[in-house]
């Protein structure tokens, strides 16, 4: 996903791709369970039967959603949930449904997730737990309401450089089938220690199944003090293997890089954090000085990042004075980003991508497509079609400390044109290689390296 902030510039998703409104609720849980006990108030909700008959009756007659849900009979916060109305109002690309259509589905999604788990008493849970809803039922798959707590590790995450505790994994993470993908294994880590590889599938933690916890659940289990142990059973080629792995500390690397043979360059980025270009440049200056002779740009399962991150990495790479990319928030002038950093890579390279490329990954692929089509860089892509996400979001703070991420507008690669619900692969193009990996083998990567030859051997020739 491509993000900016509004008071940070830009930003990042979590660094697990979202993709449907599971998220939104699940993510409320912990939330809840903080703000259970802090306090009771005069008015409780009323029994769900109650409030289930005077859903089916309402007409609508509320300009505000806040005031229909506290008149359907929940005791909330009015004013903290008019406050995000009116983010929502303002900043969200697209027209919302209506104040009644919007109530009548914020209520039903607390119904069925959240009024059996918090007191009928808890004014402050209960709020939370609408806004959670609320923010679900709006039609934004991307966007998401964040507590105070979660706004902060939030903000954190997206920054890339504090340090971290855990396992030592990236994972590419689908909400509808509840599975936890490994794109790839941090060096030095607990999990290359214990035998985890790249491609494993987490099928459980510490006994408990990731598809009957859930993708939240599953994750809060990884977490624990350095030193001590977990157990996670993976997926691999059919056969379920579970692992002990030593939780350890660890850079939150997002930049892996290694010279495969014949001096080919290999560079994965697992996502883009503000972090990120100072990992890659110095890849690619490290892989150069050693002699590299083209490079590989593995975007595999890559979720995407930080807008200002993803530009800065495509203008290393190529020549100055082009687009890279560009977009207009509402009735805003359009923003332009153009390469000049005095930097390019006069190398054949590759892109290797498939349908776990998302967003600031695809915008990466795309603007070396276009590139590539404008004959500026030799460059072939390699793998499967990309996800198809071609909009942006903003983290908003709101209510003193808390924040709202909703989708503010398209975005658009180099050649202008978008591709969300599409991708950037095209059937048609000789340079774009259409390539799935069957079995135990990379071959999209021994394609990439094919293709590097290839074009070696045209310069030469």
């Amino acid at each position: 996903m491509i993000n900016q902030t509004k008071r940070h510039d830009s930003e990042a998703q979590l660094w697990i791709i979202i993709t449907s409104v599971a998220l939104a609720i699940a993510i409320a849980v912990g939330a809840i369970f903080f703000f259970v006990g802090q306090g009771s108030f005069r008015r409780e909700s009323l029994e769900k039967d109650e409030i289930l008959k005077r859903i089916e009756e309402y007409e609508g007659e509320h300009s505000s959603v806040a005031d229909a849900l506290y008149d359907l009979g929940f005791a909330v916060n009015r004013q903290k949930i008019k406050n995000v109305e009116l983010v929502i109002e303002q900043y969200y690309y697209k027209e919302t449904p209506s104040v009644k259509e919007l109530t009548v589905n914020t209520a039903l999604l607390f119904i069925d997730n959240f009024y059996d788990i918090v007191p009928r008493d808890n004014k402050s849970a209960t709020t939370t737990a609408m806004l959670k809803c609320l923010v679900a039922s709006i039609g934004d798959p991307y966007a998401a309401y964040f507590n105070t707590s979660e706004y902060g590790e939030f903000l954190n995450d997206m920054t890339g450089y504090e340090t971290k505790v855990g396992i030592g994994v990236m994972l590419t993470v689908n909400y509808e089938e509840v599975t936890m993908e490994i794109t790839a294994v941090l060096p030095d880590s607990g999990a290359e220690a214990a035998g985890i590889k790249k491609g494993d599938l987490i099928v459980a933690i510490d006994g408990s199944r990731v598809s009957e916890v859930g993708i939240e659940a599953a994750t809060a289990l990884v977490a624990g003090e350095v030193g001590t142990t977990v157990e996670i059973t993976v997926l691999r080629d059919g056969e379920e293997l579970t692992y002990t792995v030593t939780r350890m500390i660890f850079d939150d690397v997002t930049v892996l890089s290694e010279m495969l043979e014949g001096n080919i360059a290999y560079v994965q980025v697992i996502q883009f954090k503000e972090s990120t270009p100072k990992q890659f440049k110095s890849a690619v200056d490290e892989l150069k000085a050693a002699g590299a002779v083209g490079f590989i740009f593995d975007m595999r399962g890559n979720p995407g990042g930080v807008l200002e991150a993803v530009v800065d990495m495509i203008d290393y790479v190529v020549p100055d004075g082009h687009r890279i990319a560009s977009y207009t928030l509402g009735r805003d002038s359009t923003t332009v980003y153009t390469s000049d950093d005095g930097h390019s890579l006069d190398l054949p390279m590759t892109v290797l991508c498939n349908g776990g490329t998302a967003s600031a990954g695809e915008l990466f692929t795309a603007a070396l497509r276009d590139f590539g089509e404008w004959g500026l860089i030799d460059v072939y892509i390699v793998g499967e079609q990309t996800y198809g996400k071609g909009v942006m979001q903003s983290t908003i703070p709101i209510n003193g400390s808390e924040g709202i991420k909703l989708t503010l507008a398209y975005y658009n690669p180099p050649c202008d044109v978008n591709y969300d619900g599409v991708g950037v692969m095209e059937a048609d193009n000789p340079k774009h290689l259409f390539v799935t990996n069957d079995g135990k083998a990379d071959t999209q990567l021994e394609v990439a390296i094919e293709k590097i030859t290839e074009l070696l051997s045209a310069r030469s020739a």
